[in-house]
């Protein structure tokens, strides 16, 4: 508000008030419906980066202590561990993921792994617009 030299509030700046308002509504607005969108989009894509760096990691790591490093690897593979059977040097080991991960949309991770242990991880639930996104692994030798 403006203020005249005796201290009393100006009639005159109702109207400045109220283009003020309207104006810092629009920037409110702006923010809630452009900007965030677009932050958080970019946030989900910096998470699901990370899960599948990793979720190759993991795999990777599976598939040097199993007998068998190629195709159907899963999730549930990942989280469970190896047995005595299934691992190469004989003994059970621990699970090289502690809890299965959906990716920041909501959706399931994809393996796609063939029976060299080559293929790609990649999402499954991210909007139109941003594309789901992968990651490739080599293939193993054991």
């Amino acid at each position: 508000t403006l203020w005249d030299k005796s201290g009393k509030k100006r009639k005159a700046s109702l109207l400045l008030d109220i283009v003020l308002g309207v104006v810092l509504m629009m920037i409110i607005y702006y923010v809630a419906t452009v900007a965030y969108p677009e932050y958080r989009n970019n946030a989900n894509r910096a998470q699901a980066k990370e899960d599948l760096s990793t979720l190759k990691t993991a795999v990777i790591t599976y598939q040097g202590l199993s007998k068998t490093p190629g195709a159907d690897i899963t999730m549930d593979d990942l989280t469970t561990g190896l047995t005595a059977a299934e691992s190469i040097d004989g003994t059970d080991h621990s699970p090289v993921l502690e809890e299965s991960k959906l990716d920041p949309w909501g959706g399931e991770y994809n393996f796609d792994i063939d029976a060299n242990g080559a293929g790609t991880i990649s999402t499954t639930g991210a909007p139109d617009g941003i594309g789901n996104l992968s990651i490739s692994l080599g293939s193993v030798d054991n």
